[in-house]
């Protein structure tokens, strides 16, 4: 449901992506897409999303991105290398382990998860009657975009399945950016695996703002590190990443830097201030109701 949207959007943003890279892009897309149309659901209708609908949100955002697909040139076939694979089977191991590690009995404590539930109209009090997030206002709904899918499609294993897909993405991104930076598929692989298995990231046992923080911050890295990943791409996580954590608004030099050195153009400069603005223009949607 999440890989099909992600992987056709992943291949109308970034075309020249291949291998790992469109995967990985694919995995974090779907989702994301996918969240970003349930939560302006929620914020429109004022009602909990039922699964028919998200079915129906993942369908549209596949028509309408293989509509887009069809009059683009056109688009290389997956292929995957010998580097590419051993990087996936780190990403696998982590998906295997994580989805272990996960700790049910801290639910109940996690914000993150507590204003995602509302998203199915029910808490840890019983049905949320009005504004589905309005019990829990101290939560940063890029949190929820990243979980709400995976709560609605899986139910109570969302949350499990959620953690483990931010594992894979952790040991993903990072070793993205380690092959990208230090041009090594071996040294590719230990960075994915320090990134995602060091002892301080594993004692988060659950979904949790920092763990997707640390997530989408490799992928940041990862956009600044080739310069053909596109602007496009790079500001709607950039977007997310600050509906995640509102405090990654201190990165933004950095980001600037970053294409700076990429000696980007100007409409790229633009596609980047546009899908950012856009991403968060949702967020903002939050101060409207409560």
């Amino acid at each position: 449901m999440f890989w099909c949207p992600g992987y056709i959007w992943t291949s109308v943003l970034w075309p020249a992506a291949n291998g790992v890279a469109r995967i990985t892009s694919a995995l974090l897309l779907g989702p994301m897409l996918i969240g970003l149309s349930t939560l302006l659901w929620a914020q429109w209708a004022q009602t909990p999303c039922e699964l028919e609908l998200l079915i129906v949100f993942a369908g549209l955002l596949s028509i309408v991105g293989g509509v887009l697909w069809r009059r683009m040139a056109k688009v290389p076939k997956l292929s995957l290398r010998t580097d590419d694979l051993q990087l996936l089977s780190v990403g696998v191991a982590a998906f295997i382990i994580y989805l272990i590690h996960y700790d049910r009995d801290l639910f109940q404590f996690n914000c993150v998860n507590e204003a995602s539930r509302q998203l199915l109209g029910v808490n840890r009090y019983g049905a949320t009657s009005g504004y589905p997030l309005a019990t829990n206002l101290n939560v940063r709904l890029g949190n929820v975009a990243l979980v709400g899918p995976g709560f609605i499609a899986f139910s109570s294993f969302g949350p499990r399945v959620i953690y483990a897909l931010t594992g894979a993405l952790i040991a993903l991104f990072a070793g993205c950016l380690g092959r990208a930076v230090l041009s090594d598929s071996k040294l590719a692989c230990v960075t994915a695996g320090l990134a995602s298995f060091n002892p301080y990231v594993l004692g988060i046992p659950i979904n949790d703002e920092n763990l997707f923080a640390w997530m989408l911050g490799f992928a940041m890295l990862w956009g600044l590190a080739r310069r053909d990943v596109p602007a496009l791409w790079l500001g709607l996580v950039f977007g997310l990443l600050l509906g995640v954590r509102h405090i990654a608004l201190l990165v933004l030099p950095g980001v600037v830097w970053g294409m700076v050195c990429q000696s980007r153009r100007r409409n790229e400069w633009l596609q980047f201030g546009l899908a950012a603005s856009a991403v968060c223009s949702i967020w903002a949607t939050h101060h409207v109701y409560v």
